[in-house]
């Protein structure tokens, strides 16, 4: 790809992380009265999504030639970048967790009322 069609790309991928995460949000903000199951696996399927495209925009960034453009071209920013990589890896952990967590649990709470999957 080119540094352009790159930077394309990373802009369009920032849009779709965001569309996730504004339905992620949506979804946890208005927990149901009933058919806690299916609110969980919403819940699951929405986070995985978020996951998959912050990974690929991750993924993007640290091996598609992104961040090797902004060294090759603005090598002043190499402290910028590690901390980007820095935080990527740790992100990538936090997610982790979380979906490890969300995979076990055969319930969880979420303002006070429990749902079962």
């Amino acid at each position: 790809m080119t540094p352009q069609e790159i930077a394309e790309w990373v802009r369009e991928e920032h849009l779709r992380v965001h569309k996730a995460v504004y339905e992620l949000h949506a979804h946890l903000a208005i927990p149901p009265s009933g058919a806690g199951a299916m609110w969980l696996t919403n819940l699951r399927e929405g986070f995985a999504k978020l996951c998959t495209h912050l990974r690929n925009h991750m993924a993007m960034e640290e091996n598609g030639g992104y961040m090797k453009n902004v060294m090759k071209h603005r090598p002043t920013l190499s402290r910028k970048v590690e901390k980007l990589l820095h935080e990527h890896r740790e992100l990538d952990r936090l997610m982790r967790e979380m979906d490890a967590s969300l995979a076990v649990s055969g319930a969880i709470t979420f303002s006070g009322t429990e749902f079962r999957g």
